[in-house]
């Protein structure tokens, strides 16, 4: 099972990079992602994400592609069955604050540290996600 990063949304339903700052592994993160999307989409494959990731990734999209663009992509995130959502607690947010606080050296802020509590909640062995600080955790892979 596999858990989907914020940044898997926003790599897929953002704009272009302008020609001036086109970054490679920018552009291969975005077809990496809307490979992902489409497998979802197709209902191909399922994947978890937690209530915090929809947040960000909804907060990330309106700020990028304005409000009503996003909502299309809320409908997508909040109504597609292939898309699970892991409900976070209270105590999930404290363990996570902990989390953050042991590997702040290693850059793992409090929205990953959720991500990583709500794989562990769910059984997620690997990650959807462009962010290489998740590899701190031993339990489980990152695949992009």
């Amino acid at each position: 099972m596999r858990l989907m990063d914020a940044n898997v949304i926003v790599y897929t339903f953002t704009g272009k990079p302008k020609k001036n700052n086109v970054n490679p592994q920018a552009l291969k993160n975005k077809e990496n992602a809307k490979n992902i999307i489409k497998r979802l989409i197709n209902g191909d494959e399922t994947v978890y994400m937690t209530s915090i990731q929809v947040s960000e990734a909804m907060n990330m999209t309106e700020k990028l592609i304005g409000i009503e663009n996003s909502l299309r992509v809320q409908d997508f995130m909040l109504n597609n069955p292939s898309i699970k959502i892991i409900e976070i607690t209270h105590q999930d947010m404290l363990d996570a604050h902990i989390i953050s606080e042991k590997y702040k050296e290693n850059k793992i802020g409090f929205n990953d540290a959720i991500a990583y509590i709500g794989m562990m909640k769910s059984g997620c062995t690997e990650i959807y996600t462009f962010d290489k600080h998740f590899n701190i955790f031993n339990e489980i892979k990152c695949v992009n």
